[in-house]
């Protein structure tokens, strides 16, 4: 689980985007919610499993990527 500052709403929205895009790419569903109209919470997780398989690792490896190509978000 991460919890995201953006500038506002659209850089916000934009990162949910990306990520859903990614989670539709790699069959995973993250919980993903905007709140405080710039801040993100996104939870990587498998409910199926105990514990991460590598669909999730692998999930959150690309979103480590956008975030990296970004610079906008802040822990």
């Amino acid at each position: 689980m991460r919890e995201l500052s953006f500038r506002d709403f659209d850089e916000a929205f934009g990162f949910v985007q990306r990520v859903a895009n990614e989670a539709v790419e790699h069959m995973r569903r993250p919980d993903i919610c905007i709140f405080g109209f710039n801040r993100v919470r996104l939870t990587v997780a498998n409910p199926h499993h105990a514990g991460l398989t590598e669909a999730e690792l692998r999930l959150a490896r690309r979103v480590d990527a956008i975030l990296d190509s970004d610079g906008g978000a802040q822990l």
